[in-house]
């Protein structure tokens, strides 16, 4: 055999050994390889299933979110009408706070007007006092005053009686003067019948008195001189109011 033989032989054996190995390497590459690919299976399985789970959570969560956003979308809308409801309340309430704030002032001005009619009251009340006081004190005064009138009256009552008594001995005497009189003025006719005139023999003395009283009823005066001053029956008396006859 030849060099080239023998360099033949060893190049075919080299090769040969690296086919082996090549191979071997390959088998060994293809057993791990398979074990990854059952190992990957496993896995890409494994996912498959996570996925799965992860799609059947999703959808859960979907519809979880989904009946969520109803719901919010619902309370969403409660909200709004509730905003709506509470703007118009706002809008009721400001109308009423400034009709409350409208009936406020009217009240303080209402107020103010009561403390002047209290304080004008309670003037005219002072005042009521102080005249009720005045009229207690004039009530006592015109019970007292009564009380002294009722003891007047007695007063004049007695001294009426002691007048009409005094008048009726009075009526007596003029009754008996008027007889007299009469009698007189008879005889004086029959005396100036006679041709007798008795201012001759009879002259008066002069005599000033003052008329006390007057009775209309039996025509006659009542002077405030008698027998203690010369005054006689028969006396005739000029009477004057000033200076008229």
């Amino acid at each position: 055999m030849s060099s080239i033989g023998k360099i033949f032989v060893v190049v075919n054996l080299v090769l040969s050994l690296l086919l082996v190995g090549s191979l071997g390497s390959l088998l060994n590459a293809s057993r791990s390889t398979k074990e990854d690919v059952t190992r990957l299976e496993q896995q890409v399985a494994d996912m498959e299933e996570q996925v799965a789970q992860a799609e059947s959570d999703f959808t859960a969560r979907a519809r979880t979110l989904q009946s969520e956003k109803d719901a919010l979308n619902e309370e969403k809308g409660d909200l709004e009408v509730a905003r709506d409801q509470a703007q118009r309340d706002a809008a009721n309430e400001s109308a009423d706070n400034q009709q409350l704030r409208d009936d406020l002032t009217k009240l303080t001005a209402s107020v103010e007007l009561l403390q002047q009619d209290m304080s004008a009251k309670d003037s005219r009340n002072r005042e009521l006092q102080t005249m009720n006081d005045d009229l207690r004190t004039a009530a006592q005064d015109s019970d007292e005053s009564a009380r002294q009138a009722e003891m007047a009256r007695r007063d004049l009552e007695e001294q009426i009686a002691g007048y009409q008594s005094q008048i009726a001995g009075l009526n007596g005497q003029l009754t008996d003067a008027m007889d007299q009189s009469r009698q007189m003025a008879r005889l004086l006719d029959a005396a100036k019948a006679a041709g007798f005139n008795p201012t001759d023999i009879m002259a008066p003395p002069a005599i000033d008195a003052l008329v006390a009283q007057v009775d209309s009823e039996y025509d006659f005066v009542i002077l405030d001189k008698g027998a203690a001053d010369a005054v006689e029956k028969g006396y005739v008396f000029d009477v004057y109011r000033g200076p008229d006859y």
